[in-house]
């Protein structure tokens, strides 16, 4: 029932719910994904239903990742570059793009849901 450019947003495991979902079907006209976890953190039991590992469907999504994500000590890009077409943006030293690393309002993420050539640059 939405009207008009349906963008999606989504930060760390919203991003792997999304990978789901997209996997499954539901589509949106441009999707920024911030921050999914690594590999490594399916490990932990509480998200372990979520592991990414068996989609194999590509989606058009742009990353946005940090160089220093401690929860994608892989690192995002080449962890989800398999499943993504569309830009990466890798910010350094952005942690896990949180309100504790320093954001909470992003300007250029917000510019990016109304103009897709914005390019994503720290806070």
């Amino acid at each position: 029932m939405m009207r008009g450019e349906r963008v999606v947003v989504a930060h760390s495991l919203g991003a792997i719910a999304w990978l789901h979902a997209a996997d499954r079907g539901t589509t949106a006209d441009r999707v920024l994904l911030v921050s999914p976890p690594g590999p490594s953190a399916f490990a932990w039991d509480v998200i372990a239903p979520f592991d990414p590992a068996g989609l194999d469907q590509p989606i058009s999504a742009r990353l946005a990742c940090s160089d220093n994500d401690p929860y994608c000590p892989e690192g995002a890009a080449d962890a989800y570059g398999h499943l993504l077409r569309g830009d990466v943006d890798v910010l350094p030293g952005a942690g896990h793009i949180t309100v504790a690393d320093g954001y909470g309002p992003w300007p250029s993420a917000s510019a990016w849901c109304l103009d897709p050539s914005t390019r994503l640059t720290t806070r």
